[in-house]
């Protein structure tokens, strides 16, 4: 018989805790017409305060001593309360620090009456509905957040992309957000060990009406009464048995767990554990990426699953991130800038694995980005005799390596290839995939294969030929990473807007699964999960291809009734030939100093200014009394006037505040076209409110019946200077009023520009002994001088560039990223010939390769090219662009903030490159005001690739040059470190004109000359 509902199971003690302790509170969850038991833990002498949440199977009265003795002892007494529980947050401590505990049993464990399904849609639901009760509580402030580790991290996750009322930020814990790729089946194998264990000691022990928990220790038994075991059995669904009989994704049993990790729009802080490298890892990472909230940050860890978030050191963090979201309490700097998004843990070979210390022996660094911008991909080939290499193999005879299938940990068959010992110090951090082409065939007398599963461990070598082990989950000694593949499985989708080189995406559905015949060679791209270390010269790294599991998969086994000689006996074979080549692609970063390297936190608005020869154009005192004294809408434009400094066009508005925004023009030749419509807008413009930035926009652009670059550009610099003059009239750089900063440095690429190869080669060097990492305005032709006549036969002129691109790239290596600029010098047919020609020196694009006009002709170019294309320099609205990205046509959308509008075209043109997956390169061969107005876009967009740093052409010559151009005319220009420069972040562009800037540099302007071809007519430039 059920049980009947009880609704006197409240008890509340107020005295024999130091906080308030309300055991068995009932929350009615109305979507799913059930309740959910929980506890409640509310600090003494506080009316309200915000509340931290847990929901899971563990049972909310199990103590942890019980549920992990030997995790218990090992813990931070700090956070060992009397009633801490496993994987939760300890509510003694957090009471005090003024929140609210709410700790529920999932239905169907504990005291939660219901069906016990785990993971499922329903805990979603229910949690769901504990998070809004828990948000409109009287002793509760109405902001909640979540905080757990593994399964209470996991469940984060989905509930959160179900955007429940009061919900304001998430902090998942090593928890898994993939219920079929991190958890159940890796590759479409299934763990099924793992989720056998966890079900029956973790869940089923802590059912709703199981008999003997009290005397077992385990919590209190069912107030309501036990079940029998018809009726337990009734309402619980295993999660082994459940994953036993569903294989595909679109199976109901696994589509109903599926959600959208875009739907995450609230803060969140995904802590993830280098060592977990059979279940969480992969989790924390894929939900960090795919999650659409304004304020995201990946943190990363080491040592056991259980240990780490209760540290003071990761308790700090914590506490930190909930005072700046639930209490408003930003002391750390979580919504300002001042914490970079991501924050790595650099692991060596010189720790060793379960160091309880390794947290803070380790260095850290933060980034801006994951994956990280800067990453250099490194192919490394499998050889027939088992090594490692960056060469290509040789056309070698046919060969094939062999081992057994049905491998496991007891008695593992693989293959290992060995790379060489490393001569420098080397990072690999990030994604890694593995390619190889499979095969199997039965045994004498055995049955015929169907399948195979491929299971890949990355390791890491000392230099005594020891191998170097890292932290498991349970302290156990781990390898580097793992991954897995079922061959059936193999099928890529190429389309999806989540597939990468580096991560394969496949859909699992029924509908992919694909034939194995014995005998039958098949190409498989194997996703291993995210790694992190440093290798030091002398030690080195293999690659082991098994059969199954291996050393390093701890209780992640994955031996089930799929795995049997019927299906996969016999042996399998990797194959090697011309036809068939054999990789691992390594997400790899050269140091070669040798030294441990961290980033100190930086504060954001920390910005040292040099001494600049002229004083500034902006009072900050007379700044800082304007705001007291007058809001932002009530500014209005006094006066609008254009600067022609040096090669520059300058917009300089102000307003009846005395706050002064610049702007800048940007079409050579024609700037004072666009004085002379800076004048004109003017007259609309004056005595206008300076805030209403979009409404000027418009006006300007729909006023141009007869639109056209010197137009577009004086809308730019007039329209760069307004969000100028609001940024500076708020205090905050211009990001902060796009949404706020993405990132808080930005990449560049140089100039280079010399007129014979040897001279650029040269330069090369010289920029990289600068430390750039990525050199632009590289001209492979090496001829755009006006005063020669032009001519060389189609075949010189193509294969001399292609020369020169082959010659920079093996000055460079693989340490820069080269940028190549054609400048519209070829026919698409030549176009194709030259960029198909140069893949092999790996340009990350080429710029420009024929007249952009023409959108269905770059079209046609691009879809014969496996080299990106980048454009846009010389486009003035937004409709040039959306031709070119509903085509396909680019790759790379190269915004020019002094021509396509200012920061709000910019803006738009680089959110609809996103749309389509477009990375935007920022063009700006001006002066450090368009390089601040760049880097403020480059700041608050997600999509941002890289950054024109300009230096080198000078009074209307190139040269060779360390400084930017215009530096001498403006306050402070972003210095380039390591191929970086930090985004400005004083107020407005964080940039200012001199007010003697005319004086230092005398307007110029550009003389009107073509090169002349040797026929009579002119060539592009």
């Amino acid at each position: 018989m059920p049980n009947k509902i009880r609704d006197d199971l409240l008890t509340v003690d107020k005295n024999s805790y130091p906080y308030i302790f309300e055991k068995n509170v009932t929350v009615p969850i109305k979507s799913l017409n059930a309740l959910v038991r929980a506890n409640v833990y509310r600090p003494k002498n506080v009316d309200r305060a915000p509340v931290i949440v847990t929901y899971g199977p563990y049972g909310k009265d199990v103590p942890y001593e019980i549920f992990s003795p030997h995790s218990y002892h090992d813990m931070n007494p700090e956070q060992r309360s009397t009633q801490v529980a496993f994987e939760t947050p300890d509510p003694q401590y957090w009471t005090n620090e003024g929140y609210v505990v709410v700790r529920a049993d999932e239905i169907g464990t504990g005291q939660s009456p219901g069906v016990l399904d785990t993971m499922s849609k329903s805990t979603s639901e229910a949690f769901y509905g504990v998070i809004e009760w828990s948000a409109e509580q009287r002793w509760s402030t109405g902001k909640v957040g979540l905080l757990g580790i593994s399964y209470f991290a996991g469940s984060q996750w989905r509930v959160a992309a179900r955007r429940p009322k009061g919900l304001a930020c998430i902090i998942p814990y090593e928890g898994m957000a993939d219920y079929y790729r991190d958890r159940c089946r890796p590759g479409g194998i299934l763990a099924l060990e793992f989720l056998k264990n966890w079900f029956n000691r973790n869940v089923k022990s802590n059912q709703y009406g199981l008999p003997g928990k009290a005397d077992r220790g385990w919590g209190p038994d069912t107030i309501e009464g036990d079940l029998s075991e018809e009726e337990l059995a009734k309402n619980r669904r295993d999660q082994a048995e459940e994953n036993a009989v569903n294989r595909y994704r679109d199976n109901e049993y696994y589509a109903s767990r599926e959600y959208n990790g875009e739907d995450i729009e609230v803060p969140l802080l995904s802590v993830g554990n280098w060592g977990s490298i059979c279940c969480h890892l992969r989790g924390n990472v894929e939900g960090f990426v795919k999650a659409s909230s304004q304020y995201k940050f990946l943190r990363m860890i080491v040592g056991r699953h259980d240990l780490p978030f209760y540290s003071n050191e990761e308790v700090q963090v914590q506490k930190s991130f909930l005072s700046a979201f639930l209490k408003g309490d930003d002391y750390e700097g979580w919504t300002t800038g001042q914490i970079p998004p991501v924050n790595l843990i650099l692991r060596d070979s010189s720790i060793g694995y379960d160091n309880l210390k390794a947290g803070q022996l380790y260095p850290r660094r933060f980034e801006h980005e994951w994956p990280i911008a800067r990453t250099e991909f490194t192919k490394y080939y499998l050889t027939a005799d088992q090594m490692l290499t960056t060469e290509p193999p040789l056309q070698t005879p046919s060969a094939r390596l062999s081992y057994q299938a049905l491998g496991t940990v007891e008695k593992p068959e693989f293959i290992l290839f060995k790379s060489g010992r490393f001569d420098k110090v080397t990072e690999i951090t990030g994604h890694i995939v593995a390619h190889v082409n499979v095969s199997a065939t039965a045994q004498l007398g055995g049955p015929i294969p169907k399948d195979i599963d491929l299971f890949f461990t990355l390791r890491h070598y000392k230099t005594d030929g020891e191998e170097a082990y890292y932290t498991g989950l349970m302290g156990d000694p781990a390898p580097l990473c793992k991954g897995w593949q079922r061959v059936s499985l193999r099928k890529v989708n190429m389309e999806h807007p989540l597939h990468r080189e580096d991560r394969p995406h496949r859909d699992y559905l029924s509908t992919d699964v694909l034939p194995v015949l014995p005998g039958e060679v098949y190409a498989v791209d194997a996703e291993l999960w995210p790694t992190n270390v440093i290798v030091r010269p002398g030690e080195w790294l293999a690659l082991e291809i098994g059969s199954g599991d291996t050393q390093g998969c701890g209780f992640f086994t994955h031996s089930s009734d799929e795995r049997v000689p019927e299906v996969m006996g016999g042996d399998n074979h990797i194959h090697f030939n011309t036809r068939y080549t054999n990789w691992i692609i390594r997400a790899r970063f050269s140091r070669g100093d040798g030294k441990r390297h961290a980033v100190p936190r930086k504060p954001a608005r920390d910005v040292q200014r040099p001494e600049t020869q002229g004083r500034l154009s902006i009072s900050i005192s007379y700044l800082a009394k304007a705001l007291t004294s007058m809001s932002s809408s009530e500014q209005l434009i006094k006066s609008i006037v254009p600067l022609h400094v040096g090669q520059f066009m300058f917009v300089r508005i102000e307003t009846n505040c005395g706050i002064i925004g610049f702007g800048e023009c940007g079409i050579w030749g024609h700037i004072a076209a666009s004085a002379t419509v800076v004048e004109r807008f003017a007259e609309y413009l004056v005595g206008k409110p300076a805030a209403h930035i979009e409404h000027h926009w418009n006006v300007m652009h729909r006023f141009s019946y007869f639109q056209g670059l010197a137009i577009n550009a004086a809308i730019s610099g007039i329209d760069i200077a307004l969000w100028d003059i609001k940024g500076k009239t708020l205090g905050v750089p211009i990001y902060e009023l796009l949404g706020g900063p993405c990132r808080t440095r930005a990449r560049v690429y140089g100039h280079i520009y010399e007129k014979t190869i040897d001279k650029v080669l040269e330069e090369c060097k010289r920029k990289m002994d600068l430390g750039y990492t990525a050199f632009g305005h590289i001209n492979p032709f090496l001829d755009e001088g006006n005063d020669q006549v032009y001519f060389k036969t189609h075949i010189k002129k193509v294969e001399d560039a292609i020369s020169n691109v082959r010659r920079m790239r093996e000055v460079v290596g693989d340490k820069v990223d080269l940028l190549i600029e054609l400048h519209r010098r070829l026919t698409p047919a030549e176009a194709v010939t030259f960029c198909n020609a140069i893949e092999d020196a790996r340009p990350m694009f080429v710029e420009d390769p024929i007249r952009p006009e023409n959108a269905d002709a770059m079209a046609r170019v691009a879809d014969r090219l496996s080299v990106p294309i980048a454009t846009g320099e010389r486009f003035c609205t937004i409709y040039e662009f959306q031709a070119l990205f509903a085509r396909n046509a680019v790759e790379y959308a190269r915004i020019d903030v002094a021509v396509c509008g200012g920061i709000t075209g910019a803006k738009k043109v680089a959110a609809m490159a996103e749309a389509h997956h477009i990375q935007v390169v920022p063009h700006n061969p001006l002066s450090p005001i368009g390089l601040a107005a760049c880097l403020q876009i480059a700041a608050a967009i997600p999509n941002f690739a890289v950054q024109e740093y300009a230096t080198g052409f000078e009074a209307g010559v190139f040269t060779s040059t360390a400084e930017h151009l215009g530096a001498d005319i403006v306050d402070y220009v972003p210095k380039v470190v390591e191929g970086f420069v930090d985004i400005p972040n004083g107020p407005g562009l964080g940039v200012n004109l001199l007010d003697n800037a005319q004086t230092l540099r005398p307007a110029l302007q550009q003389p009107i000359s073509m090169r002349p071809h040797k026929d009579g007519f002119v060539v592009d430039q």
